[in-house]
């Protein structure tokens, strides 16, 4: 039986214990559109820019990521963004020494997912995430800006076209 060889998306070496921000992209499985609606505003409504309505699922996915906010001491999601298959997020994490007083980053993940999960019944999610260790200050205002920005760029992904599903 031949199995793909799955890319391993982590630094090898890395402790993501480590105090730091990250910016992490998580895709829905089949990169279904159920987590939310971005509407586009016409007219005189034209400069609020566009507008993501959030599904049921949507709604369960932003309950759990404030959520983490609070259940850790440690993590603080800076900024984030539910996009219709995919969801982008800055977390920081302030964790003591070698991480003695908080969770890793792929803790942090394995958490949201996992809640959304148990709470709908069903995973809804890619097996992996996507991550990049923010570098410095302009790194991160790189990536709020993008997170501020998706919306915006929603219609020229490659999976705008696709029906919610």
């Amino acid at each position: 039986m031949n199995y793909r060889d799955r890319k391993h998306l982590r630094l090898k070496h890395y402790d993501y214990s480590q105090n730091g921000t990250y910016f992490v992209t998580i895709c829905t499985r089949e990169r279904k559109r159920i987590l939310s609606r971005i509407e586009t505003s016409v007219g005189p409504d034209a400069l609020i820019g566009p507008q993501v309505h959030l599904t049921e699922i949507g709604k369960t996915v932003d309950q759990y990521i404030q959520k983490t906010n609070r259940v850790y001491d440690t993590v603080s999601i800076e900024r984030y963004v539910i996009m219709p298959n995919h969801i982008h997020l800055l977390i920081g994490l302030q964790n003591g020494p070698m991480g003695a007083s908080g969770p890793t980053l792929p803790q942090i993940i394995k958490a949201i997912k996992g809640m959304v999960t148990r709470s709908i019944g069903h995973t809804i999610w890619q097996d992996n995430y996507y991550e990049h260790i923010i570098r410095d200050e302009n790194d991160l205002l790189i990536h709020w800006q993008y997170i501020d920005h998706n919306p915006a760029c929603w219609a020229d992904d490659p999976y705008y076209g696709e029906e919610l599903q």
